[in-house]
């Protein structure tokens, strides 16, 4: 199982920051999973380019991304 780093989150943090989109995402490292979960800067509404741009970038890195039913927290496998 491949896992996601602190710098994968800066890097993912970074390109958001870049868009000017208001969200932030942090780690949840959990026994046997980690879990990420969304911040909002802003209102709590997501962008659906929030959801293209995390999917793509941990698509790069060989990983896919699954989202909790909210989409609030998501995964990779």
């Amino acid at each position: 199982m491949s896992s996601v780093t602190m710098f994968d989150l800066y890097d993912l943090n970074k390109i958001l920051k870049e868009k000017k989109l208001p969200y932030k995402i942090h780690l949840r490292d959990t026994c046997g999973n980690q879990v990420m979960w969304i911040e909002y800067l802003q209102e709590e509404v997501i962008d659906d380019t929030l959801f293209t741009i995390i999917q793509a970038f941990f698509k790069e890195r060989k990983l896919t991304v699954q989202f909790n039913s909210s989409k609030n927290q998501f995964w990779c496998i």
